[in-house]
């Protein structure tokens, strides 16, 4: 299935100024970390804008504060491999799990960010990403940009969209919600081919998106092993960590606001 996509074309340009919204620290490098390096490589001025302060996490394992500076110090680390420099990462610090709840705040400061970074291309999480923090990234950015006005790419990457069958093992929500299972069977491979248009190969620098990724020590590290501490290789018995990290990253790529809304 995946190796049809290798037919689709990558970007024609990566030298372009972008904004990368994550609803998370860590989802720069699940979605796109790959495709940042190459534009790094190209002479692009990324930036990376988190939305919230990834204080749920792990809530109950650690005191807040100190689990919000240790993600935030993460993100830093991260994105340094990925060759963006602390300059140039923004977190709002919107509350982890609640972004939703926080309309006017998040769309007024991608708004003033992108009047001071004036993007070419802004990458979003995919709208069929599933979380809610997720699709409220997704919205909140393309409603800052509809009051932008400014031409550019919308540039949609997928996260959570893994997190179905064929991808990951479907056996226990076949068990719980059978009809809500064999849809997502159907609809996920579809709706991939049919709204995922761009795919950038990134073999030749998967091992700095693994290496990023493992910066977000809290996410990929049991760091209390005496504790139920959860990582990203427990989801779907790590099928869908595998999934985000293969050697291909998918985006649905729009130009204009008419067609990404």
């Amino acid at each position: 299935m995946l190796a049809q996509m290798r037919t689709r074309p990558g970007f024609d340009d990566y030298s372009k100024r972008a904004i990368v919204f994550a609803p998370h620290q860590d989802d720069e490098v699940l979605g796109c970390g790959g495709t940042i390096i190459k534009k790094v490589e190209q002479g692009a001025h990324i930036d990376i804008v988190f939305m919230t302060n990834g204080r749920r996490s792990h809530a109950g394992h650690m005191e807040v504060e100190e689990l919000i500076a240790m993600r935030r110090e993460e993100a830093l680390n991260a994105a340094k491999i990925l060759g963006v420099g602390e300059e140039c990462v923004t977190i709002l610090d919107l509350p982890d799990g609640k972004l939703g709840d926080h309309r006017g705040d998040a769309v007024t400061s991608v708004r003033a960010l992108l009047d001071r970074i004036r993007p070419e291309e802004v990458f979003v999480p995919s709208r069929y990403d599933g979380p809610d923090d997720h699709l409220a990234t997704y919205q909140f950015v393309i409603e800052a940009l509809a009051s932008w006005g400014q031409s550019l790419k919308v540039i949609e990457y997928a996260v959570w969209f893994w997190h179905y069958w064929p991808w990951v093992n479907a056996d226990k929500r076949i068990v719980s919600s059978p009809l809500r299972a064999l849809a997502n069977a159907l609809i996920r491979p579809i709706r991939m081919h049919r709204e995922f248009n761009t795919c950038v190969d990134i073999s030749t620098c998967r091992d700095q998106k693994l290496a990023a990724l493992a910066a977000h020590a809290s996410q990929v590290k049991r760091l209390m092993p005496d504790c139920d501490w959860p990582i990203l290789s427990d989801v779907a018995d790590g099928a869908w960590l595998e999934a985000c990290t293969q050697d291909l990253e998918i985006f649905s790529v729009r130009d204009g606001l008419d067609r990404a809304g």
